[in-house]
């Protein structure tokens, strides 16, 4: 399970300092995502498509000025099936990010299936300390 987390740790890394190619190579070439309905509403089939999205997302990013993100994941909870895991974790910003992570171990390494993320707001929650 450590180097699932370190795997996780590696995509974050690379997320945070809003590098698209090396995020990307995380994926395998048919992967699915869902992302938080304000970036992407529908399913999103392939790398490509994966990326494309990711794309607008850090160019939004870069449009604001930063040149990289504070991505610190909690309560991050791995569960593993010989060759899959299961990986969720919350991050928080403006809002409480609810992530979800689908890895297979490929010769690559552990590489994302699937990445679920939705998003719920922080102010008046009474369940989200």
């Amino acid at each position: 399970m450590e180097n699932i987390q370190a795997t996780l740790l590696r995509f974050l890394r690379v997320f945070s300092k809003l590098q698209l190619d090396e995020m990307i190579d995380f994926f395998v070439d048919d992967a699915t995502a869902f992302f938080p309905i304000k970036h992407q509403p529908l399913l999103l089939v392939g790398k490509k498509a994966i990326k494309e999205t990711f794309a607008q997302i850090l160019a939004r990013i870069r449009s604001s000025g930063a040149t990289g993100i504070r991505l610190d994941p909690e309560e991050v909870r791995v569960k593993a099936f010989d060759d899959i895991a299961v990986v969720t974790f919350y991050i928080r910003d403006e809002e409480l990010n609810r992530r979800t992570l689908v890895l297979r171990r490929t010769q690559e390494g552990w590489q994302i299936e699937h990445l679920h993320g939705s998003n719920a707001p922080l102010k008046n929650n009474p369940t989200v300390t």
